[in-house]
C-alpha cells in the first residue's frame, strides 16, 4: 500500500468511515481502489477489478467533467457491504454498513 497519501479514518459501531484524497498521479479509479484496500487491509492487488461495480470509464469522465467546469458533483455506489462517494476533487469515502 501506499503510505505517503492522505487518509481519515474513523470507526464506529456502525462500521468504518474512510475518506482518501487522491495523489497527484492518481486516477480516480486508482483512488477508489487504493481506499478499498485500506478499509478492507489488504494490498490493492488483492481487490476485485472496480469495473464489477461501476463503470471506471464513465467514473473518470463525470469527474473530470465536473472538474473542468469547476462545479460540484458526487458520485456514489455501493460495493458489497460499502458505499463509495467520490467527489469532483477526487476525494473518495467509504462508509461501511454495520
Amino acid at each position: 500500500m501506499h503510505d505517503n497519501y492522505q487518509f481519515s479514518e474513523k470507526i464506529t459501531e456502525r462500521g468504518a468511515d474512510l475518506v482518501v484524497e487522491s495523489g497527484a498521479e492518481e486516477s480516480t479509479t486508482e483512488t477508489v481502489l487504493r481506499a478499498m484496500a485500506a478499509v478492507e487491509g489488504v494490498d490493492e492487488s488483492e481487490m476485485d477489478p472496480i469495473y464489477e461495480h461501476v463503470d471506471p470509464v464513465a467514473l473518470e469522465n463525470i469527474v473530470d467533467h465536473a472538474d473542468s467546469r469547476d462545479n460540484a458533483v458526487g458520485v456514489r455506489f455501493t460495493v458489497e457491504d460499502y458505499t463509495v462517494s467520490v467527489r469532483q476533487d477526487r476525494s473518495v469515502r467509504v462508509v461501511e454498513h454495520a
